[in-house]
């Protein structure tokens, strides 16, 4: 993992982002102590499918759960009514 302090980051960003997006780390230093790391993001390959997230709710949970559905407390949670 490659050092650098925060006046090297501040002038060099941009060909320190395309060295993190090559797949390396940076750490950051200031005054001799590490702050912080800048990491690639790992790239997800598919989006999570949710389209039957509700059906196997109802499989693993058929009765409700103190009389609401889990499928209801989700949606209540996630405001969606």
């Amino acid at each position: 993992m490659k050092s650098f302090n925060v006046r090297h980051i501040q002038h060099r960003l941009a060909a320190l982002l395309a060295v993190v997006e090559g797949g390396e780390e940076i750490k950051i230093v200031r005054c001799g102590r590490s702050v912080a790391r800048i990491v690639p993001l790992r790239a997800v390959a598919q989006p999570c499918d949710w389209s039957h997230a509700a059906g196997r709710l109802q499989e693993a949970y058929p009765e409700p759960v103190r009389g609401i559905a889990a499928a209801d407390l989700i949606a209540d949670d996630r405001g969606e009514r």
